[in-house]
C-alpha cells in the first residue's frame, strides 16, 4: 500500500505564507492545514468540530480536546492535542476574528436560550 506524501520541511515553511497570502480567508485556512499536520485529523474531523471542543467557556484554550465519537472514522471518541506553536497561535488567530466579526459562538445565548450546553 502506498504512503502519503509528506511535506519537506522548505515545502511547509512555504506552504503557510502562501497560505496567508493567497487565502480569502486565511486564518481559517491556515488553521484547517496545521490542524491536519499537527494534530492528525481528518478533513472531515476539521468540519465537524465546534469552537467549544477547543475553548473553555471562560474563554481559554484547551491543551486537548476530546472529540466526540460523530465526529470521528469508527465512531470512536478520541483525544487531540493542541501543544504546536504555530497551531496554538493559528487558533487564537481565528478566535480572535470571530470575535471581532461577532461570528456566532458555540455558547451563544441566542442559541441555547440563555442556558450553557452541558
Amino acid at each position: 500500500m502506498a504512503q502519503a506524501t509528506v511535506l519537506k520541511p522548505g515545502q511547509y515553511r512555504h506552504l503557510l505564507p502562501t497560505t496567508r497570502a493567497t487565502r480569502r480567508c486565511p486564518e481559517r485556512d491556515v488553521l484547517v492545514l496545521l490542524m491536519g499536520i499537527h494534530m492528525g485529523m481528518r478533513v472531515s474531523e476539521i468540519a465537524q468540530v465546534e469552537v467549544a471542543d477547543f475553548m473553555f467557556p471562560s474563554g481559554a484554550l484547551r491543551e486537548e480536546a476530546s472529540l466526540r465519537a460523530v465526529v470521528t472514522k469508527g465512531a470512536r471518541q478520541r483525544t487531540v492535542y493542541a501543544t504546536n506553536r504555530h497551531l496554538v497561535e493559528a487558533l487564537e488567530d481565528w478566535l480572535a476574528l470571530r470575535i471581532a466579526k461577532r461570528w456566532r459562538m458555540s455558547y451563544d445565548p441566542t442559541k441555547y436560550r440563555g442556558q450553557l450546553p452541558e
